[in-house]
């Protein structure tokens, strides 16, 4: 909030920030500095920037604890019949959300790699009243390398969505003879559409802050422009220094519209073809056609990049799609000598895009229960999934990353009190910092990444196969201990090729730093100062995830007792290895293994090698009660993350155990039909693990 102020290479990459309390006023009182003499801007009025100085965003009313939501709904159904054995179908439904969020006061950015073309290339006049350092300032003449400043008088940022979803489908059912056996069909066509608008408060604009911080005659000669005062800090009263004629300069109402279609024509045809020795072979088939349009329309200040914030791209694009599809189920044998039943499923489909062409999948199933209380299951099953309209056509967006460049602080000669490190990084990164041009003593954190549909991309493929069974022993059904147990376990094995995503920003410049391999560094871009521009982070087919693990169930049902019947089931799951895997130019694969961590991307990814859900019921009379216990195994932590048990070099985010408590009363007088019940989630208050990673 005071500012953090980070020159240029003629002054030697000076990092300073405002002390609290001081006065500028842009008159009599401007807390003066020559960034040429270090020692100038320290004392009464600047200090050297340090974590201490961050925004605090555990601060009250930043954001809501929950947001506000209205929700309306209004449904209809019909189903008249036309004769006996046709029916004609009409569905349609309308939804409307009204709901807003909160974030912190909008950060305004100056220098390269603030995401736009007008912060990336400010120019602060020497002569703008509240320049306390008496000489232009911008990246072109070497005196900026970054000013960033968290504007707290502008208040929270809000955001308030409107959203209108539409949807009708009407068709056709009806079912036919032939010879002995009953055919069922379907032919529908539906229509939907929904339509968000969003209004964002707090916004700025960097167009007008230009305005506002360059040349004052520019600004005397536009219409209500007022000096900015970007250098003020919160002031002696601790009420800040941007005032509210200066926010109504710089500021708008940032209004983006979405809509998204969906039309949809679909025929589907079931029955059973004839008799097998195990039962009947029962089939399905269908035919659909669908089309998808898609487009977002930004504010123009935003699309234009004139926003302070992050510049958004405005997306359009359609696509359509015919599928074919047929299934069948093979009952082979049933009540035989080790072949209770014996069944085969098989399934194919055909799907034609207008983007990506045509691709072909199956599934081959089998199902052999040799005695009453076993059964033993497979699948073996081929994927595909084509991008969708955002990931092909989508506009581009900037994240900003909390992770700490590898280059900050690499020879630890600013320590983590001043927001380096205390421990030098390995000499080859040492020696691969210097080469990227990052002098020592770098502090800057965090950093920015782009990201933007692809019109390029192909579908994604998969290949996986599971396998497992299912046991029921008789000992223990209807036994006085027992009314029944059940236990299932199963192997997966699955494999996405040509997967889509970004690639982790983190990870790219973790890679560039470590290998100075130009298919990495190639989108780390780095300024003059050594501080990281913007990661070009465009989606792609990135190569191919690998992951494989079991599931396991578990359920005791326990005899009637004079205290209600009590029953257990556990579901867990373990991950043997989730592993992703990066095409690179040469073609060579970069792997990352993220089995048992815990990422740290804008929209951060869970890995525990082992989670369960075990829950208790109880039944006994018109009461019934479950208490579910949810837990997920320890992960270890990226780099940067301190205050955590440290467990062969790697932080480690403890283990979590949450239990959640339903008591359930169903009142005669309703014959059933009215449950009251009453819950608790998080009975015993377990703090969730917060991750306090500096960023």
């Amino acid at each position: 909030p005071q500012a953090r102020l980070v020159f240029g290479p003629n002054f030697g990459f000076l990092d300073i920030t405002l002390n609290d309390g001081v006065l500028n006023d842009g008159m009599a009182n401007v807390p003066t500095c020559d960034p040429a003499v270090a020692d100038d801007c320290t004392g009464s009025n600047w200090h050297a920037f340090s974590n201490a100085d961050r925004f605090n965003f555990n601060g009250p009313g930043l954001n809501f604890l929950r947001t506000p939501n209205e929700r309306l709904n209004i449904y209809g159904s019909v189903n008249h019949s036309l004769s006996d054995t046709l029916s004609l179908v009409m569905t349609a439904t309308y939804t409307n959300r009204s709901s807003a969020t909160r974030a912190a006061a909008e950060p305004l950015c100056l220098g390269e790699g603030c995401g736009n073309r007008i912060n990336d290339n400010f120019f602060i006049s020497a002569a703008n009243i509240y320049n306390p350092f008496g000489v232009d300032l911008s990246v072109a003449n070497g005196n900026l390398a970054f000013f960033g400043r968290r504007p707290i008088e502008s208040g929270a940022r809000r955001f308030v969505q409107d959203v209108n979803t539409y949807f009708i489908s009407v068709g056709l059912e009806g079912e036919f003879a032939a010879g002995s056996r009953s055919f069922f069909w379907d032919l529908t066509t539906s229509y939907g559409d929904n339509r968000g608008f969003q209004e964002k408060f707090g916004a700025f604009n960097a167009a007008k802050m230009q305005i506002a911080m360059g040349d004052p005659a520019v600004c005397a000669a536009t219409p209500n422009c007022v000096p900015f005062n970007f250098f003020g800090g919160q002031g002696p009263n601790g009420e800040g220094s941007i005032t509210e004629e200066m926010l109504d300069f710089v500021g708008f109402v940032q209004r983006d519209f979405s809509e998204q279609t969906l039309k949809d024509i679909a025929f589907n045809i079931t029955g059973d073809l004839f008799s097998l020795p195990g039962g009947d072979l029962a089939f399905a088939a269908g035919v659909e056609y669908r089309e998808h349009d898609g487009s977002y329309r930004p504010d123009p200040i935003a699309a234009s990049g004139e926003t302070a914030g992050i510049p958004a791209g405005s997306t359009t694009g359609s696509f359509d799609v015919t599928e074919f599809y047929a299934e069948i189920n093979i009952p082979l044998i049933s009540d035989a000598a080790l072949a209770e039943n014996l069944e085969i499923s098989l399934a194919a489909r055909s799907s034609d895009y207008s983007t990506s062409g045509s691709e072909s999948t199956y599934k081959v199933g089998l199902l052999w229960q040799p005695v009453e209380s076993l059964s033993l299951r497979g699948t073996l099953s081929t994927g595909f999934r084509a991008p969708g309209i955002g990931e092909l056509f989508g506009g581009a967006a900037r994240e900003d990353v909390g992770f700490n460049d590898p280059c900050l602080d690499y020879t630890a000669i600013v320590g983590s009190a001043n927001g380096g490190r205390d421990t030098p990084q390995p000499a080859n990164i040492q020696a691969n910092c210097a080469a990227l041009g990052v002098a020592p003593g770098l502090i800057i954190s965090g950093f920015g990444a782009v990201s933007q549909g692809n019109a390029a991309l192909r579908p994604e493929t998969s290949d996986s196969w599971s396998a497992g069974f299912v046991w029921s022993p008789a000992f223990a059904q209807d036994a006085g201990w027992s009314d029944g147990i059940t236990v299932s376990l199963d192997y997966f094995d699955l494999q996405i090729d040509d997967a889509v995503q970004g690639r982790d920003p983190a990870e790219v410049v973790t890679a560039c730093v470590e290998t100075l391999d130009p298919f990495f560094c190639d989108f780390v871009p780095r300024a003059a100062s050594g501080r990281i521009k913007l990661v070009n982070n465009q989606l792609q087919n990135i190569g191919s995830v690998e992951t494989s693990g079991f599931d396991i169930a578990i359920s005791y049902v326990g005899p009637e007792t004079r205290l209600g019947q009590f029953g257990i089931e556990v579901n867990a799951t373990h991950l043997n290895e989730y592993i992703e895997r990066t095409l690179k130019t040469d073609g060579s694969f970069f792997s990352s293994d993220k089995t048992g961590t815990h990422t740290f991307e804008t929209f951060a990814r869970a890995f525990p090698d082992w989670r369960a859900v075990t829950t208790v019921d109880w039944n006994k009379d018109r009461w019934s009660a479950n208490l579910t216990f949810r837990w997920a195994d320890e992960m270890e932590l990226p780099d940067g993350c301190d205050g955590f048990t440290v467990m062969g070099g790697s932080a480690i985010m403890e283990s979590a155990l949450f239990t959640d408590l339903q008591v359930r009363y169903f009142p005669k007088f309703a014959d059933d039909a009215l449950t009251l019940a009453v819950g608790f989630n998080n009975l015993f208050d377990e703090t969730p693990v917060n991750i306090p990673c500096e960023i």
